[in-house]
């Protein structure tokens, strides 16, 4: 491509957006990347943190030849500017830039002002990564009908305690475990859980994000997560009237709070990245283990994906067999918690 690609660097407060870290990786690491897939005749990046960003490049990109640094530029209309002050859909942006396109704002997801503005991109882009399919959906229908409410007197915690209510009226169909009722308490979940991802997007969007608010979003999660497992377990055994649902059940309970309490005494006895007097050779054989299940650990562990399992089933009808996944899945998960425990203080 004839033209020139200007890639222009932006501060917020004193820290350089190229080379601020997101998500434990610096946002010029993101633009390496791009410029590995794309041909210019010439790139040129317009920072006033020449040296450190020129030696970031020449250690990461092998083209590095054709890359101009300077401090100031004037910007011609044949030039691709990329805005570092935005954080772009990275595929798309490396598709326009592919197709020699100029205008790139199909690409941006968020623009960062305020150091507030970094935090809540890494709070988002977290998400992105712990809820992978609720992210794609339920998050983009939220957008549809909060962005509106961004001028209105709604509190984010309104939304919050709407979704508590979604929830429960979900679990009173589930208890009923009739088909036609088991199919609206796997509606009334979705709808929770888009709720669940409003309230917190209304609250970035009116910059009233608080201690409080996050709290009350936690425990309602975990009141509608428990609930919602106690009553698709002991509807199953009212509709039945069959022991083995009821151990089921039983065996449910055991594992998902044996989770919160093996988790919360693993964090307060040794720290999330604490690890002192432990078997060297177990805990690398543990460690190996998350390794190499860790993206699909993930993904299996939280809720978004629970929700979308538990919705599956319903419309199969085959709650019961979700309920023995959450069982089986559970009881492993913290009986794992409680290996890595036992190998830590060892």
């Amino acid at each position: 491509m004839n033209s020139r690609l200007i890639i222009k660097d932006h501060k917020v407060g004193s820290k350089s957006i190229l080379l601020t870290r997101i998500r434990e990786q610096l946002v010029l690491h993101r633009y390496i990347d791009i410029l590995s897939h794309i041909n210019y005749d010439r790139i040129i990046i317009c920072t006033e943190n020449i040296s450190e960003v020129k030696d970031i490049i020449a250690n990461s990109y092998k083209a590095n030849g054709n890359i101009t640094y300077v401090n100031n530029i004037d910007i011609s209309e044949s030039d691709n500017v990329i805005e570092a002050r935005y954080i772009y859909h990275w595929y798309k942006l490396a598709r326009l830039l592919r197709k020699g396109k100029k205008n790139f704002e199909k690409a941006i997801r968020w623009e960062m002002r305020t150091e507030e503005d970094i935090k809540n991109v890494e709070t988002v882009l977290l998400r992105y990564h712990m809820y992978p399919i609720a992210t794609r959906i339920n998050l983009e229908i939220a957008k549809l009908f909060v962005i509106p409410l961004k001028n209105s007197r709604v509190h984010p915690n309104h939304i919050t305690y709407i979704s508590l209510v979604s929830g429960l009226l979900a679990c009173t169909f589930f208890l009923l475990a009739e088909y036609k009722y088991i199919l609206l308490g796997a509606l009334f979940l979705q709808i929770q859980c888009t709720l669940d991802f409003a309230d917190g997007y209304l609250a970035r969007l009116k910059n009233m994000s608080s201690d409080f608010g996050m709290y009350l979003d936690g425990v309602v999660n975990k009141v509608v997560e428990s609930f919602s497992l106690i009553a698709i377990s002991y509807g199953l055994f009212l509709k039945s009237d069959n022991s083995i649902h009821l151990s089921i059940c039983l065996l449910v309970l055991l594992g998902y709070f044996m989770i919160l309490v093996m988790t919360n005494l693993k964090n307060s006895a040794f720290g999330r990245n604490k690890s002192a007097g432990f078997n060297r050779e177990a805990t690398l054989y543990v460690n190996t283990l998350i390794k190499k299940t860790k993206s699909v650990y993930t993904f299996l562990e939280t809720w978004d994906t629970r929700v979308y399992l538990i919705c599956l089933f319903a419309v199969l009808n085959r709650l019961d067999m979700a309920m023995i996944y959450f069982a089986v899945d559970f009881n492993i998960r913290w009986l794992f918690n409680t290996m890595k425990v036992i190998i830590k203080s060892s």
